[in-house]
This record gives C-alpha cells, structure tokens and sequence, in this order.
C-alpha cells in the first residue's frame, strides 16, 4: 500500500496461485474513519468486478449424436420409452450450471441454453432451409421449457447436463446442418457464455444413385442385361477400346400371351455413355448452362474403381487417361449427368494423357460406383450398395476366357514347393495334418521382383473339408472352366473347380483368409484359450488357394509354400525346428506319469546373418530404449502384415531366431491372456530366448503323484519388444527329454537317476539281509535340502532314523539288530523355493543321482588266527546315527579289542558291548559310563570348569579280562558301536579289531583261603579282600566290584579311586601267582 499524494493511494495486489472461482466477485471498498481526517465513512461509488475463468463446454454423446439422420428427428416418439428419445449431452469443465436449470423456476434460462443450439452457417454460403432447424427445431424445445414444466433440460450435477429432442416430422432439410451450441451466460455460475469445443451435424436423408448405359435408357432392366452372374453380356475388352458396342444386345423381352416372347434388342455401334442419374439429392452445379467444377468432375471419376489390378486394367487405364474421362463428363439437369467414354485404345484421343496405356485385361473387372458427397448438394456420399436397390456395378469381360489349371497339388510336412501365377491365377493345395494328429504351420514367401522393383502378393484361403475326394483334383487338363472330375481325355481329367465343391459343401469352413499376402506364417490347429484343454483344436483335411491378386507388371507372382506339421503328443527324443507368427501361439502336450523327468531346451534356431537375432536383455522395459534398437528394425521394414496392392519396397528384414518364451503348465494348456496380463500362475516353467539378461533357455519338470498330468508346452513369439516391431516370422528349436524311472527296489553300488522339483519328496526302498550288507551309506551328487532314512516305514520330516541335511549330501545308518533283515526306507528332498533360495548358493531343482551302498557289518574274528588284526577302512558317520559292527562266536576265554582313529572330523564314542548295540544315553549311568557287560571310551570331552569339547582322534577298548578290572568277557557276539557327534560334525574313520586272551589267568574265582584248598584250584586261584562283593552275572560266571566300566569318564569323578583298592589286590595276587610257578619249577 502506498500513499502518492493527500488524495491518492495506491494499493499493489500479489499474485495468489490458489485464488479460484467458479463465479464473479465483487469487490466492494470501504474508507474507514481512522483513515481521513474527516473521520468520516466512506463508500466508493464503483464495485471491482472479477471475472470466472471461461469454462469448457463439450458434446460428449447421446443418441442424437449416435443417430443424426434427418430421418431421426422425424420418426415418432413414444412417451416413456427411453429407446425413442434423441438426447444431447452436455459437460462442463472449469464452471457450473445454475442449480435451478431444468426447473420451471429458470425457464427463462433454460429458453435462452435452447436458443444457443443454433444452425452454424454454412460453409458454402447457401442459407438456412425453410424446414430446417432453427425454424422447426428451436421452436418445438422451447415451447417445452415454461413457467410450469421444462421438460427438454436435465441436470445431471453441476457439470452434465441432457437435452431432449422432441420429434419434429416437418423437419426437412437437403444438406447437412451444422448445430454449435453456446451456454449463454445465464446458466452457468461464471456468468460468461461458452462456446462448444465440438459441434453436431444433422444429415438429411441420404439420395440414391442409379447407373446404366445410355442404350438402357427406354428399356426397364438396365444394368443387369450386362451381368453375367444374372446371364447378361457384359462389356467387353473390344468394345472398351472401340467405345461402342461390337455385338447386338437383348434389352427387354415382353411376354406375348399365347405367342412367342418378343425381345427388344440394341444394333451394334452404339456409343459406350454412362447415365447416372441422383433421386432425392441434387448435383452440385451452378450456372446457365448447368456446369460442374474440375475437382468434383475429378472426384466423380475416382469414385468409378475397379476391385481388379491388372497393369493394363480400368484402374490404371483411367488414372492414364483421366483428361480423357473428365472431359466426357456432361451434365443434362440436376438430377442426372453422362459420362461418355473414350476409346481405351493404346493412342490418346483428348490428350493430353499420361501415357499411351492400352486396356487389355485377362481376367473379368467389376466396376463399382460410389458417388462422393463432394459432387451432391447434400455432401452424403452415396455407396454402392444401396438398400432396396441394385448396386452401382459394371461388368468388363476380357475378349476370351482364360485357361487355367484345376490340379490341386498335395502339400508334404518339410516340403517346399515353388509355383508362378498369372494375374488372378489361383492354386490348390491340400494335406491333412489331423490324421497324424497334429497342428501346422505353413510358410508362404512372395518373391521380389528386382526389375518392377515390386512384389507381387497373394490371397490366401484355406478351407477345412472332408467330404471332397482328391481323385476329382489330379491329374487334371488345362481348361477354362470346371469338369466333372471323372472324364479323361488325351490332355488329362477334367476336373472339377474345388472352390465351387467347397462353396456347396455344407461341412466345408473357412479357417483363414488373409488378401495381399507377402510374407505369411500362419498356424492351423490351435485355438487361444483362458485356460483348460481347448489350445489343440483337431483339424482334417485342408484346401490351400493362393491366388495372385497384385500384377506384376510383364512378370507373374513367384512363391513357394511349404508346411512343417507340429504333432500334438511329444515325448523323450523329439526335436523340433519350426516357424511361428509374430504374435502366434503353438502348444504341445506331453504324457506324464507318477514319476517321470521332463527335461526341455527351448532357443533360437540359428542360421541367419549378423544383426538378424537381437537380444532385448532389459525387457520388458519402457519406450526410453526404443532408438536403441532401431537400427535393427528400420522403419521399412516393419512387420507388413497386411500390405496394400502395389507394395514397391524390398523388405530388409523378415525373419530371425525366435524373440520370445515356451511356457510349460501342468494339466491345462497356458493361458495367453493370463501371460499377457503377467500372472504368476499362469505357467510352472518358464524358458526364454532373447530376453532379459539371462537366457533361461531349459526346463526341467519332476512328477510325483501330486505333481501327475499331461504338461503343455505353449510356445510364443513377440510381436513388439521395447516398441520395436519384430520381423513377422520367429524360427525356435524345442527338443525334448523324458525318462520315466524304474519304481523297483534300490540296489547296492547302483546309482538310481532322479529329479527334484521345489517341495517335492523322492522316496526309495533298499532290503539288508543280515551283517553281510547290514550298513547303509547313501549319497547325492548334487546339493538337495535333506537325506531322510527311516527302518520299516517311509520317512517324514517328523518321524525318521536319521537325517543329514544340507550341506550334507551323505547319510550312512546301521540298524541295532545288524544280523536281522532289514527294510530301508530312504528319501531325498528339496524345499519349496522361497526357501532354497535363500542357500548360498541357492538350491536348484534339477537332476540328481543316489547312490546306495550295503555295507557288511560283521567282523569274523574266530576264524582267524589268535593275533590277527582286521582293518575296516573308510567309515562316514554324522549326524547323530550310529554305526554298528558285529564280531560273532566269541568264546568265553577271548576279549575283544578294537582301535579306532578318527581320520577327519569327530565322534562321541565307541562302544564295546555283549549281544546288543549300546546306545546313549540308554546305555549310560549317571557317572557317564557304560552300564552292565558294556565297555566303552568317550571321543568327545568336555572341560569340567567351561564345557569347553576336547576331540579325540584316537582310542583303544578292550573287554576288561579281570586283570585291573572286573572280567566282562563272555560267549556269543559282540557289538561294536560308534557314536556320531550330535552337534552335526562329520566324521571319516577307520577301525582295527583283534582277539586278545589272558596273560596270567584266564579265570578269577573271589574264594577265601578255605575255599580256594577246597576248590585245589592252586595258582589260579586269586583270594581277594573280604571288601570285595561278588556279582553273579546271567552266564554264573562272577565279575567283580562296581559294576560297570569306562575307560574315560566323560567329565571329572572319583570312580578311579573306587578301583585302587580292587587293582592293587590283583595286582599282588598276579606277582603271587607268578613268583610261586617259578619256584614250583
């Protein structure tokens, strides 16, 4: 605020970014008191206006806009029925209607929104019609707003709005109106009127155009005396480049009642003039006499088009000499002009012309007449076909009919055959790929002509049929029209036309039909699905045509065809090299059973020159890359499938190793619009081949019985890839592996091939006879979660023997009872993924090996001479299991010794023990030794004081002979037992076990000195302490003392010191014994 003077100030405003209105402030000031030194109120006499910003008003449909004929404003309504209403709808954007609008209480308003749809005046200056809008329209919806109902307005909210149309029979226009629509300011809260964005166009009724030659013109059948699909005679070459008739002509016939019929008939020489005469329309012409401009003149001979292409045809002949046509143009009145033609000779009449194009033609021409809206006054064009009416169409016939071939030639899987046609041409192929089940694809190359520098291009259909019989196809005589198929001259059969046997056949389906085909790779056989078995549809027999539709000029269209068939069933050893469509899928199914390996290799087939197989390692990824790999794909040579007659350039790149993926389901076929829409279920196994950083080109599918079904295989080929359209044709090679395993019963040293999926168990049985194979060793080549082994039962996660789980990829197990049969149970894991990947390195389902070993567990010492020493080399062990050996038939005067070292990592004991397998902790007391006739030696220690492990590599047991220890040696068998570590360790060792016998004695009986005379045992008898109690074990033989023995404690104790006493007695009574045999002798 700023004061310039006594009576000036100035007050500066800032800009305000969040200042907004749908309507105009006023702005008031006020001078307060304080202010003057009047000390006076003062009230400016002007109010500061501040305008709404202009809001946008659009047409944004309703069934006017949908229907916008003449004829729908004129058609009755029916109160209540919304199907006949005519609605305008209305949006708003950045403003608001009044909240009153529609409401009697602003009818006011509302006649001024329905004077603002108004006629915009016309583009060429003509005036309003007496019936037309403004004149019957406006009035009619304004007398239906009023102070008591406005029902032509509804407010939607405050930004749509509906306008209703009454209807308007008197309405009646013969050009196009134009309606713009203006909210006036009074019903919208900015208070400033709103000019639509868009506009409605009313079209009057469309006129109808009526061709015929000028010959016709007292006759009443026209037209179609020229046709020969209704048995007239058409126009032919000759007479297009004479411009007259060569032939007399029928143009009528009358019926005579009880007489012969009398026809009217045209001479030849007459002139070739076009009539075309317009009803319910008027030409656009102007002037005395009537003339019509160059442009639409021009306008109205394009509108004259041949669907032939022929070098020499109507179309090109026209183009050439279209001074000549525009020329013969006259107009008689506003309803009706002439066209008269010129000869189509090979010398200009009218030049100047283009050139000295002759029209020559060899196959017959169907001209249609479609009369652009540019040459009426009502600027609707007037199509050919006309409801109610026969379409605007000349026929031109060449001089003679063609001859053509009516062989249909079979089409071989791995095939190729060439063929050239003329203009128009057309050849059949057929084959069926159903009767060896399976799906094709065919190859269809147009060849470049280097010296037209064009292409020709061919329509291809392909028909499926089974009741039409080849024989009526072979062997056939060159003809001009269809045989009977069974006569045979000296030319050939006379064959029938194949599309005429199809066209009548009432199995006979049309599967493809594809025009201007340069380069196709079409897929029959396959249905796209959302799921379930439908992906492979069955196909019979098929019928290829190809027929040549664009003229090389001076030459023919060149090709070849050929077609790979795609069996449905697939299994171990099937390769497979193949084209596919850009965009195509192909699908493939293969059996699978409990417990099979699938094993796939999906990629590119290779061949092709440099730069032709890019890869696209970021895809899918966003237009940003796309220049990137432009210089690929330039823009010529974009993937044409669906080029246009005259195509004049050389496609630089039209195939190349595959771009894209084979995705393998289990039990239904992939899903297309499941992959399309990225969902993750859509497919168990993924293989690529030119995505992404890593090709993930192989696939590997293990069955179990959860996991049972056929597997489909769906392969698919990219179309676009980082907004760069791919080639048309892909070419992918998918070989197949599948080994169904053999269930029976592992053998010993035999490796058992096998997969893993994620989450899946492999299960497996192996049978022990006794000791000779009574330790089982099982290992995996490959890293897997766990190696279960259970006795008698298959394993769980919860109930097993043993268990060695990654890394470990070995598991060895001895049952207690090693001379009994025994039925192994073992199984090979891995976990689900989320899990596996989170090793390191992740786990991978893949292909595995298990490997088990029998080992023999016993140990035949009595055989052998007393000394002898057996070795048992190369001992696993870990996990917590045991490992059990058996020495059999001991005798009572023999103990057994064994030594064990401990070659890499470690153990907690080995146990020595009568009859049975010793087991902790049921084998250990509370002193932590071995309990009853039980010997034993801990390999893992443990500080008294910090718990801290001490591991021993080496140990030695022997059965105490009752030398410093009571006698434990007893007949039978003896058990050998090692304990694993519990805290995972693993552990390589070996063993050496002997028989050992009694230096002194081999016998203690604890007698006192009267027994000891009685028993006249002499030197063998020992006389202990009184102290010393006897224990008469189960054999009544009579150890001594504690009752147990361990060689190491396990922790610190005082058990030693319990022995001292009992050692140094047998000690002396040995030195006794001793002493007094030498003296004896």
């Amino acid at each position: 605020m700023f004061r310039d003077s006594d009576t000036t100030m100035r007050i500066l405003i800032p800009a305000i970014p969040t200042y907004d209105i749908f309507a105009p402030d006023i702005i008031n000031i006020y001078i307060p008191p304080e202010a003057v030194f009047s000390n006076q109120l003062i009230v400016a006499p002007t109010q500061i206006r501040i305008e709404a910003t202009k809001g946008l008003l659009s047409i944004t449909g309703g069934t006017l806009v949908t229907d916008n004929a003449e004829a729908a404003l004129q058609r009755p309504q029916f109160y209540g029925d919304e199907r006949d209403e005519l609605t305008i709808r209305l949006k708003l954007r950045s403003d608001s209607w009044i909240p009153q609008l529609g409401s009697p209480s602003a009818w006011e308003q509302g006649q001024a929104l329905l004077r603002g749809l108004r006629r915009r005046a016309d583009p060429d200056g003509r005036p309003a019609e007496r019936d037309g809008w403004e004149t019957v329209v406006t009035p009619a919806l304004v007398a239906r707003c009023n102070q008591l109902a406005c029902t032509v307005i509804q407010r939607v909210n405050s930004e749509e709005l509906i306008i209703r149309v009454p209807s308007v029979p008197e309405y009646d226009i013969t050009y196009p109106e134009i309606i713009e629509i203006v909210a006036p300011r009074q019903a919208v809260l900015t208070d400033r009127a709103i000019l639509a964005s868009n506009v409605l166009t009313i079209r009057p009724a469309p006129g109808t155009a009526h061709l015929f030659f000028h010959f016709f013109e007292e006759s009443s059948q026209q037209m179609a005396l020229l046709d020969p699909a209704l048995g007239g005679t058409p126009i032919t070459q000759a007479e297009m480049i004479a411009a007259s008739t060569l032939r007399r002509r029928v143009v009528e016939t009358i019926d005579v009642v009880n007489g012969t019929d009398y026809n009217i008939t045209v001479n030849p020489g007459r002139p070739l003039v076009l009539v075309l005469d317009i009803r319910n329309d008027t030409w656009r012409v102007s002037g005395v006499p009537l003339t019509m401009t160059e442009p639409i003149k021009n306008a109205l001979i394009d509108g004259l088009r041949s669907e032939k292409a022929e070098c020499t045809g109507w179309n090109a002949v026209v183009a050439a000499r279209r001074a000549e046509m525009v020329a013969g143009i006259t107009v008689l009145s506003q309803h009706r002009l002439s066209i008269r033609l010129p000869p189509l000779g090979g010398a200009c009449t009218a030049p100047p012309c283009t050139t000295a194009l002759g029209f020559q033609i060899r196959v017959p021409e169907t001209i249609s007449l479609t009369v652009p809206g540019v040459a009426l006054t009502s600027a609707e064009t007037i199509p050919t076909e006309q409801e109610g009416y026969p379409p605007n169409r000349l026929v031109l016939a060449p001089n003679s009919a063609s001859l053509e071939s009516r062989e249909v030639l079979p089409l071989v899987s791995g095939q190729t055959r060439t063929g050239q046609l003329r203009y128009f041409s057309e050849q059949w192929y057929t084959f069926d790929p159903g009767a060896a089940a399976s799906a094709a694809v065919l190859r269809v190359d147009v060849d470049f002509n280097v010296q037209q520098s064009r292409y020709g291009a061919l329509h291809m259909q392909i028909y499926e049929d089974m009741s039409l019989s080849t024989i009526h196809y072979s062997g056939c005589a060159v003809s001009s029209g269809c045989g009977d198929g069974v006569s045979v001259g000296s030319n050939g059969r006379s064959c029938r036309c194949v599309r005429n046997d199809l066209a009548a056949s009432p199995t006979a389906t049309l599967v493809l039909d594809k025009g201007y085909t340069v380069f196709e790779t079409p897929s029959l056989g396959y249905a796209p699905v959302a799921g379930g078995l439908g992906c492979q549809k069955l196909t019979r027999r098929m019928w290829l045509s190809v027929r040549c539709v664009v003229d090389v000029c001076g030459d023919q269209c060149r090709y070849s065809v050929s077609m790979t068939a795609l069996p449905y069933t697939i299994d171990d050893g099937f390769s497979l090299t193949a084209p596919i469509a850009a965009g195509d899928w192909h699908y493939f199914r293969i059996p699978l059973g409990t417990y099979d390996i699938l094993d796939m290799t999906f990629g590119r087939r290779g061949g092709f020159p440099p730069g032709a197989t890019p890869e696209y390692p970021n895809y899918p990824t966003s237009s940003a890359n796309a220049d990137a790999d432009a210089a690929h794909y330039p823009a010529s040579a974009a993937n044409r499938r669906g080029l246009t007659p005259g195509v004049n350039e050389r496609l630089i790149l039209t195939e190349h190793g595959i771009v894209g993926a084979a995705y393998a389901r289990r039990s239904q076929c992939v899903s297309s619009a499941a992959v399309s829409a990225g969902s993750s279920s859509a497919y168990e196994i993924l293989m690529e081949a030119g995505l992404r950083n890593q090709q993930q080109t192989t696939g590997l599918f293990c069955t179990d019985s959860t996991r049972t079904g056929d597997m489909f295989i769906g392969v698919f080929a990219e179309a676009l890839v980082n907004n760069v359209t791919l080639p048309p044709r892909h070419w992918y090679v998918i070989t197949i592996s599948h080994e169904r395993f053999d269930p029976s019963d592992l053998v010993s040293r035999l490796a058992r091939p096998g997969c893993l999926a994620y989450g899946q168990w492999r299960e497996y049985r192996i049978l022990t006879s006794g000791t000779t194979d009574g330790t089982l060793d099982a290992q995996v080549n490959v890293p897997v979660t766990a190696i279960y082994i259970r006795r008698d039962a298959p394993p769980t996660e919860d109930l097993y023997d043993a268990v060695a789980r990654w890394p470990l990829q070995r598991l060895a197990i001895s049952g207690c009872e090693v001379d009994q049969p025994t039925v192994w149970y073992v199984a090979v894991t891995l976990e689900r993924q989320w899990l596996a990947d989170g090793r390191s390195p992740p786990l991978q389902q893949r292909r595995f090996q298990l490997t088990a070993n029998l080992r023999q567990s016993n140990v035949s010492l009595m055989q052998m001479a007393l000394g002898t020493r057996v070795s048992i080399p190369h001992n696993y062990l870990c996990c917590g299991v045991y490992r059990d050996f058996v020495v059999p038939e001991l005798t009572r005067s023999l103990a057994l010794r064994v030594e064990i070292t401990v070659h890499e990592g470690s153990l907690s004991a080995i146990y020595l023990k009568h009859q049975t397998c010793a087991r902790s902790p049921d084998d250990i007391g509370a002193d932590e030794s071995c309990i009853g006739r039980c010997q034993m030696q801990w390999l893992t220690t443990y500080d008294p004081f910090t718990l801290a492990p001490a591991y021993a590599t080496a140990a030695s047991v022997t059965v105490p002979m009752g030398i410093a220890s009571a006698d434990m040696r007893a007949a039978g068998g003896w058990y050998i037992s090692i304990g694993s570590a519990f805290d995972g360790r693993v552990a390589n060792f070996s063993l050496i076990a002997e028989l050992v016998e009694a230096p002194v004695v081999d016998r203690f009986v604890p007698l006192d000195e009267d027994g000891a005379a009685a028993a006249r045992c002499g030197r063998f008898c020992v006389v202990l302490d009184e102290d010393v109690t006897p224990i008469i074990d189960e054999d009544e033989d009579v150890i001594f003392g504690i009752g147990r023995s361990s060689s190491a404690p396990r922790r610190g104790s005082g058990s030693a010191c319990e022995l001292l006493p009992v050692a140094l007695a047998l000690t002396a009574a040995i030195i006794v014994a001793w002493s007094g045999g030498v003296a004896a002798a």
